[in-house]
């Protein structure tokens, strides 16, 4: 058994940090032997944050854990299945040792068997790669890793565990979007397990989940990009599995996918339509990028919008990024703002965007489309009625503010009385 004395900062909360340690010290005290497990110890090792801990407990029942941690936390035994208990106010799951044994197809074509007096071997060879199978027990200070880990951290390598890991198809997307956040490498024998894996046992919201773990926490996309295309799991996209077999697009669309990172601003909506945009721009048509998002991403109106931006940023490029301020306008007012169309066009395009970012923001379009300055209350004045005849006179006065007719509500009154000098 690979064991060994250290002691792990774990960079998190002092409040959360305290409760799992509490935790541990309730189960110990109880006849079992607690052990924080998987990303919080990986997170540790690197010396990264860490936002949750997950303890295992073996020698105790799912009842005795219950009984022993319940006189001090509230739990919540959603994944008792699973043998999971979910620890209220903290980011803190308690499992029990399981065994799983694959009945059916897909992720969840499991049987799980809680099993308290698992091996440590026993237990951590149901995990998926080996930076994910240490233990560490915070009372003792010993780092238990038994299937090399640590040299795979340090390494930078990505390494299945054993042949088990084929039984969840789940496990090829981790590995895609652990090789984009941490710029890890896929070893070549879990590359060739997972080409050996089919790709059409998973639910879209589970391959939505790990694309945007990749596309919102990447620091390397190319890395996860490049091993499904090793693994062959390019062809669950056909758009993607044509795109790979262009060198020269592959390549260019590899460093424009490292570039995501550079102008993500923290809010999930819209670093995900800005990220998928850059992706799809390499796709031949509106009709691959609609495919291929569709088959992922379920979001109401996302592949719409993600075309808008794909085609203003077009037309900007192919004007050299010398465009008129009522281009700026139309554009912002198509996608919702000019922000995520400046963004992905700075990693697009070869051309300085600073300055199309300081026009959009001076004139308040970089993060909100046009506001439109007639209103139906001012078209009332000149006894228009709600009606077609209304809609109509409003979308006008639209076009002719996005044109640059006039830029205030002032303008628009002068606009008004020009178009209506009768009334």
């Amino acid at each position: 058994m690979s064991k060994r004395k250290v002691r792990l900062v774990f960079n998190c909360v002092p409040a959360l940090y305290d409760a799992a340690l509490h935790i541990c010290r309730i189960l110990n005290g109880s006849g079992g032997q607690a052990y924080f497990v998987g990303g919080c110890v990986r997170d540790a090792v690197c010396n990264n944050a860490v936002k949750d801990f997950d303890i295992e407990c073996y020698g105790l029942s799912g009842d005795e854990i219950k009984e022993a941690v319940g006189k001090y936390y509230a739990l919540d035994a959603v994944g008792m299945s699973f043998g999971v208990f979910k620890v209220h106010h903290f980011e803190i799951d308690i499992s029990l040792p399981r065994k799983e044994n694959k009945i059916g197809a897909g992720h969840r074509g499991f049987i799980v068997e809680c099993v308290p007096q698992l091996t440590l071997r026993e237990a951590s060879a149901r995990r998926d790669f080996t930076i994910n199978a240490m233990l560490y027990d915070p009372l003792t200070e010993e780092l238990t890793d038994l299937w090399g880990g640590c040299n795979d951290l340090q390494n930078k390598v990505l390494r299945h565990i054993s042949e088990r890991f084929s039984e969840d198809p789940l496990r090829v997307l981790r590995a895609m979007q652990f090789a984009s956040r941490f710029d890890f490498s896929v070893a070549p024998e879990t590359v060739l397990l997972c080409s050996t894996i089919p790709h059409n046992e998973l639910s879209r919201e589970r391959i939505a989940c790990e694309w945007e773990k990749m596309l919102l926490q990447g620091v390397k996309i190319s890395k996860g990009l490049e091993f499904l295309k090793a693994s062959g799991w390019t062809a669950s996209s056909p758009e993607l599995e044509e795109k790979s077999h262009d060198t020269v697009s592959w390549q260019k669309l590899l460093h424009n996918a490292d570039m995501i990172y550079k102008v993500r601003t923290g809010d999930k909506e819209y670093d995900l339509l800005v990220a998928v945009a850059v992706i799809c721009s390499f796709f031949k048509n509106a009709g691959d990028t609609d495919n291929f998002i569709r088959r992922i991403w379920n979001f109401r109106n996302f592949s719409q919008k993600v075309i808008a931006l794909i085609k203003n940023v077009d037309k900007i490029i192919s004007a050299d990024c010398n465009i008129t301020d009522a281009q700026l306008r139309r554009a912002a007012s198509e996608c919702n703002g000019a922000g995520r169309l400046l963004d992905v066009l700075s990693i697009l395009s070869s051309n300085e965007c600073g300055k199309l970012y300081d026009r959009a923001e001076n004139t308040g379009i970089l993060y909100a489309p046009p506001r439109p300055l007639v209103s139906s209350n001012m078209l009332l004045k000149y006894n228009i009625l709600p009606g077609k005849e209304m809609g109509e006179i409003l979308k006008c006065a639209f076009e002719a503010q996005l044109d640059g007719e006039f830029a205030d509500v002032a303008g628009a009154e002068a606009w008004l009385r020009k178009k209506f000098p009768g009334d």
